[in-house]
């Protein structure tokens, strides 16, 4: 057998069939037709069933498939890693931030770093925190800002920003005449979810849990920014980090505090293998130094203590 023959047994069953998979490749089904059956005596045993116009996978070819997917898992991640390289480019300092930083956060912090480094090019990606975890360890960035995760050879990690989550409500809704809420607030309301792979989404499932508040969940989003335009359109309230109260777009929202801790956690991270560059550490200065000037405008609006 040879990797020719493989790559063709995987299309037929990921289209299930050799007709729809001939036609996906650009080749002639009795072709195809013919290197299955080259296939199957190469392995010793058949892979498919012909039942009248169509194939169907013994069992045999079943397990087969299984294992020829593990091997392409490899070959995907390499061609991922591919096209990863290529979007970051050439750039002289490469950054991947989670998308809470990525909209005003570290754009201002680009302004204070291009101000110190005017020779500097950035390559600034914004993905989501696993994403960055995974581009940090890889060494397709020198600074990544993420939330925690573990599991990752070849990061350094240190606390960047540990905020209070806050209530984002609609304009005009009962609960913007109150200071602060409690979890009870909450109960029935239409609540909008960041998404399961989110670690905060866990925090503030069981914080409500604890009090045995039952939301009506009905929507979800991994973004933050797309969470607020769903309250701003009236579909629901949700909890989120109060970096958004900062995004100049959202006019037809209110943020308010929570009288329960929802903690949520940002990380630096960079690589463990090589000491950060003059650039990274100029980078790393301005995000902190932004980070100084958000905490103050978030402190006079009463969003963190």
């Amino acid at each position: 057998m040879d990797v020719r023959q493989i790559e063709l047994f995987r299309a037929v069953m990921l289209h299930n069939g050799i007709n729809r998979a001939a036609a996906a490749l650009g080749m002639a089904p009795p072709n195809l037709s013919r290197a299955m059956a080259a296939l199957q005596k190469d392995v010793g045993f058949a892979l498919f069933d012909r039942e009248k116009q169509r194939v169907t996978p013994t069992d045999e070819g079943m397990a087969f498939f299984r294992e020829v997917q593990h091997s392409f898992v490899g070959l995907d991640r390499l061609r991922q890693a591919a096209r990863d390289i290529k979007e970051f480019g050439t750039g002289r300092l490469r950054v991947a931030s989670l998308m809470a930083l990525s909209f005003d956060f570290a754009p201002r912090a680009m302004r204070r770093f291009i101000a110190d480094f005017p020779e500097a090019t950035i390559s600034f990606q914004a993905r989501p925190s696993s994403q960055v975890w995974e581009y940090t360890s890889g060494g397709l960035c020198e600074i990544g800002y993420a939330g925690p995760k573990e599991g990752f050879s070849g990061v350094a990690s240190t606390a960047f920003l540990t905020l209070d989550a806050v209530a984002v409500l609609p304009k005009g809704h009962r609960l913007t005449r109150r200071q602060s809420l409690v979890e009870l607030d909450f109960e029935n309301e239409r609540f909008i979810s960041l998404a399961l792979e989110d670690p905060t989404r866990h925090v503030i499932d069981l914080a409500f849990a604890a009090r045995d508040v039952k939301r009506n969940l009905i929507a979800e989003s991994q973004l933050s920014s797309v969470l607020c335009s769903m309250v701003a359109n009236g579909i629901g309230i949700a909890i989120t980090n109060p970096l958004m109260f900062l995004e100049r777009h959202h006019k037809d929202i209110v943020f308010k505090p929570l009288d329960f801790s929802i903690k949520i956690t940002i990380d630096l991270l960079t690589p463990s293998y090589r000491q950060p560059s003059r650039l990274a550490l100029g980078f790393i200065q301005a995000m902190e130094d932004e980070r100084t000037v958000t905490l103050e405008s978030l402190r006079e609006k009463g969003l963190v203590a």
